[in-house]
């Protein structure tokens, strides 16, 4: 039986992650379409080349992370660092202002290389993919751990993607 106090703690890893995501899906193409000025097909494919990077970069990071090999374990030290460029690129990210008088181009491009870098930084794959407290992947409490990760990581940010399964 894990403990609530457990759960909680697990869960609290899983708050960036969601901050980030509802952020994404239901500000940032808006933020720089309608309150910025970006056309609205850069946006979208500012935000889509953004996802062909990460698409890349996950298993990779993935790859990476199976064959390191710390003190602090696998996948902590890239846990650890990644809070430094999701936090700088997220801030950057909506930096822009209107009396900034960018082009379009360089609007796009700024989005584009600060979208990236946020997707990068959080190690979203990484959260999902750890084993925690030593649970192998096909452990039955995964599941539990990782419902209760997704319900608060849903309650912090708002959004109403969150199941409730526990």
């Amino acid at each position: 039986m894990l403990t609530r106090s457990f759960k909680i703690n697990y869960s609290i890893g899983s708050i960036p992650n969601g901050i980030k995501t509802d952020t994404f899906t239901f500000f940032l193409l808006f933020f720089y379409s309608n309150i910025i000025g970006l056309n609205p097909g850069l946006a979208g494919t500012a935000i889509f080349i953004a996802l062909c990077v990460d698409a890349v970069t996950d298993p990779l990071m993935g790859t990476i992370s199976d064959r390191t090999n710390t003190a602090l374990g696998r996948r902590h030290p890239f846990m650890f660092i990644s809070f430094i460029p999701m936090s700088l690129g997220y801030i950057l990210l909506f930096a822009p202002r209107q009396d900034w008088d960018m082009s379009q181009n360089d609007l796009f491009v700024w989005m584009t290389i600060f979208t990236i870098i946020t997707r990068i930084g959080l190690p979203t794959e990484l959260t999902r993919q750890m084993t925690p407290a030593g649970f192998e992947p096909a452990h039955p409490k995964i599941t539990e751990l990782e419902s209760v990760a997704l319900d608060h990581s849903a309650m912090v940010s708002g959004s109403h993607s969150g199941a409730r399964t526990h």
